[in-house]
Protein backbone atom coordinates (compact mmCIF):
# COMPACT_ATOMS: atom_id res chain seq x y z
CA UNK A 1 0.00 0.00 0.00
CA UNK A 2 1.15 3.41 -1.25
CA UNK A 3 1.61 6.33 -2.75
CA UNK A 4 1.89 8.00 -6.40
CA UNK A 5 2.15 11.64 -7.93
CA UNK A 6 2.49 12.37 -11.30
CA UNK A 7 2.46 15.32 -13.63
CA UNK A 8 0.81 14.46 -16.57
CA UNK A 9 1.76 14.41 -19.95
CA UNK A 10 5.27 14.81 -18.38
CA UNK A 11 7.69 11.80 -17.21
CA UNK A 12 7.85 13.36 -13.69
CA UNK A 13 6.62 11.28 -11.41
CA UNK A 14 7.19 9.84 -8.00
CA UNK A 15 5.98 7.94 -5.32
CA UNK A 16 6.41 5.49 -2.30
CA UNK A 17 5.09 2.55 0.16
CA UNK A 18 3.88 3.28 3.49
CA UNK A 19 5.46 2.12 6.83
CA UNK A 20 3.89 -0.66 9.49
CA UNK A 21 3.22 2.34 11.38
CA UNK A 22 1.63 5.05 8.63
CA UNK A 23 -0.95 2.05 7.17
CA UNK A 24 -2.27 2.06 10.78
CA UNK A 25 -3.33 5.82 9.69
CA UNK A 26 -6.42 7.32 9.17
CA UNK A 27 -7.66 7.60 4.71
CA UNK A 28 -7.56 11.29 5.17
CA UNK A 29 -4.42 11.66 6.88
CA UNK A 30 -2.75 9.27 4.37
CA UNK A 31 -4.25 11.34 1.54
CA UNK A 32 -3.35 14.74 2.82
CA UNK A 33 0.23 13.23 3.22
CA UNK A 34 0.30 12.00 -0.07
CA UNK A 35 -0.24 15.32 -1.59
CA UNK A 36 1.87 17.10 0.36
CA UNK A 37 5.16 14.39 -0.22
CA UNK A 38 3.58 14.65 -4.31
CA UNK A 39 4.51 18.39 -4.01
CA UNK A 40 7.00 18.06 -2.42
CA UNK A 41 8.99 15.79 -4.39
CA UNK A 42 7.50 17.33 -8.04
CA UNK A 43 7.08 21.17 -7.48
CA UNK A 44 9.50 23.73 -8.22
CA UNK A 45 11.33 25.65 -5.82
CA UNK A 46 9.52 28.15 -4.72
CA UNK A 47 6.55 25.61 -3.67
CA UNK A 48 9.44 23.16 -2.09
CA UNK A 49 10.24 26.37 -0.10
CA UNK A 50 6.70 26.96 0.99
CA UNK A 51 6.74 23.02 2.39
CA UNK A 52 9.53 23.42 4.06
CA UNK A 53 8.42 25.89 6.09
CA UNK A 54 5.01 24.34 6.79
CA UNK A 55 6.64 20.64 6.92
CA UNK A 56 6.22 20.72 10.65
CA UNK A 57 1.95 20.97 10.39
CA UNK A 58 1.77 19.17 7.22
CA UNK A 59 3.89 15.83 9.15
CA UNK A 60 0.99 15.99 10.84
CA UNK A 61 -1.72 16.34 13.33
CA UNK A 62 -4.29 15.09 11.34
CA UNK A 63 -6.77 14.92 13.82
CA UNK A 64 -7.55 18.21 12.72
CA UNK A 65 -9.90 18.02 9.93
CA UNK A 66 -13.24 19.48 8.87
CA UNK A 67 -15.65 17.05 7.18
CA UNK A 68 -18.28 17.78 4.42
CA UNK A 69 -20.71 15.15 6.60
CA UNK A 70 -21.09 14.23 10.14
CA UNK A 71 -17.72 12.33 11.64
CA UNK A 72 -16.85 11.91 15.12
CA UNK A 73 -13.15 12.68 14.17
CA UNK A 74 -13.68 15.98 12.89
CA UNK A 75 -14.07 19.56 14.01
CA UNK A 76 -17.06 21.52 12.87
CA UNK A 77 -18.72 20.88 9.67
CA UNK A 78 -19.07 23.72 8.53
CA UNK A 79 -15.34 24.75 7.38
CA UNK A 80 -16.08 28.13 6.59
CA UNK A 81 -17.44 29.03 9.84
CA UNK A 82 -13.77 28.92 11.34
CA UNK A 83 -10.93 31.15 11.43
CA UNK A 84 -8.12 29.31 9.11
CA UNK A 85 -5.46 32.20 9.89
CA UNK A 86 -4.20 29.65 12.53
CA UNK A 87 -3.43 27.26 9.75
CA UNK A 88 -0.01 27.29 8.13
CA UNK A 89 -1.00 24.91 4.74
CA UNK A 90 -4.37 23.73 4.30
CA UNK A 91 -5.56 21.00 1.73
CA UNK A 92 -8.88 22.23 0.47
CA UNK A 93 -11.04 19.60 -1.79
CA UNK A 94 -14.18 21.59 -1.94
CA UNK A 95 -17.49 20.54 -3.81
CA UNK A 96 -17.69 22.24 -6.80
CA UNK A 97 -20.52 24.59 -5.82
CA UNK A 98 -18.49 26.12 -2.89
CA UNK A 99 -15.05 26.72 -4.64
CA UNK A 100 -15.81 30.69 -4.90
CA UNK A 101 -16.72 30.99 -1.39
CA UNK A 102 -13.67 28.21 -0.54
CA UNK A 103 -11.03 30.78 -2.55
CA UNK A 104 -12.88 33.94 -0.96
CA UNK A 105 -12.21 32.15 2.55
CA UNK A 106 -8.78 31.89 1.61
CA UNK A 107 -8.09 35.04 1.02
CA UNK A 108 -10.30 36.41 4.23
CA UNK A 109 -7.82 34.75 6.44
CA UNK A 110 -4.57 35.46 4.60
CA UNK A 111 -3.76 31.74 4.40
CA UNK A 112 -1.88 29.28 2.10
CA UNK A 113 -3.59 26.37 1.10
CA UNK A 114 -3.67 23.19 -2.01
CA UNK A 115 -6.70 23.29 -3.37
CA UNK A 116 -7.98 20.70 -5.73
CA UNK A 117 -10.31 22.35 -8.31
CA UNK A 118 -11.73 20.94 -11.72
CA UNK A 119 -10.07 22.71 -14.40
CA UNK A 120 -13.26 25.26 -15.30
CA UNK A 121 -11.82 27.84 -16.49
CA UNK A 122 -15.21 29.83 -17.36
CA UNK A 123 -16.59 29.91 -13.69
CA UNK A 124 -16.47 32.74 -12.24
CA UNK A 125 -14.23 31.83 -9.31
CA UNK A 126 -11.37 30.62 -12.15
CA UNK A 127 -10.06 34.37 -12.29
CA UNK A 128 -9.63 34.69 -8.38
CA UNK A 129 -7.83 31.41 -8.35
CA UNK A 130 -5.48 32.41 -10.98
CA UNK A 131 -4.77 35.50 -8.79
CA UNK A 132 -3.92 33.32 -5.92
CA UNK A 133 -1.96 30.73 -7.31
CA UNK A 134 1.48 31.18 -6.54
CA UNK A 135 2.85 28.33 -8.88
CA UNK A 136 1.80 26.30 -12.03
CA UNK A 137 -1.27 23.76 -11.37
CA UNK A 138 -0.93 20.21 -11.49
CA UNK A 139 -3.07 18.28 -13.44
CA UNK A 140 -4.09 15.07 -11.77
CA UNK A 141 -4.32 12.60 -13.59
CA UNK A 142 -7.93 10.97 -14.25
CA UNK A 143 -9.05 7.53 -13.18
CA UNK A 144 -12.16 6.33 -12.65
CA UNK A 145 -11.06 6.22 -8.84
CA UNK A 146 -9.90 9.72 -9.14
CA UNK A 147 -13.05 11.12 -8.27
CA UNK A 148 -15.63 8.96 -6.19
CA UNK A 149 -19.32 9.88 -5.10
CA UNK A 150 -20.00 10.50 -1.84
CA UNK A 151 -23.60 8.22 -1.32
CA UNK A 152 -21.24 5.70 -3.60
CA UNK A 153 -17.89 4.83 -3.88
CA UNK A 154 -17.85 2.03 -6.02
CA UNK A 155 -19.83 4.20 -8.87
CA UNK A 156 -17.93 5.32 -11.34
CA UNK A 157 -18.41 9.24 -11.08
CA UNK A 158 -20.51 10.67 -14.02
CA UNK A 159 -17.92 13.66 -15.16
CA UNK A 160 -14.85 10.74 -15.17
CA UNK A 161 -14.25 11.02 -18.89
CA UNK A 162 -14.73 15.09 -18.85
CA UNK A 163 -13.56 15.57 -16.01
CA UNK A 164 -9.71 16.88 -15.20
CA UNK A 165 -8.67 17.65 -11.73
CA UNK A 166 -5.62 20.35 -11.11
CA UNK A 167 -4.02 20.27 -7.26
CA UNK A 168 -3.11 24.42 -7.06
CA UNK A 169 -0.87 25.69 -4.40
CA UNK A 170 -2.76 29.73 -3.65
CA UNK A 171 -1.60 32.29 -1.06
CA UNK A 172 -4.33 34.24 0.14
CA UNK A 173 -1.42 36.66 1.81
CA UNK A 174 -1.30 39.18 -0.94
Amino acid sequence: MGWGCVIDGTTHCTGGRWNEEEKKLHINHLGLEAIYLGLKGLCSTKVNELNHKADKYVSWKADKYVSWKADPGAIPTDALSIDWSPYKLLYCFPPFSLIGKVLQKIQQDHVNAIIVVPNWQTQFWYPLLARLMVDTAIKIKNTKKTLLLPYNASLVHPLYLRLQLLGCLVSGKA
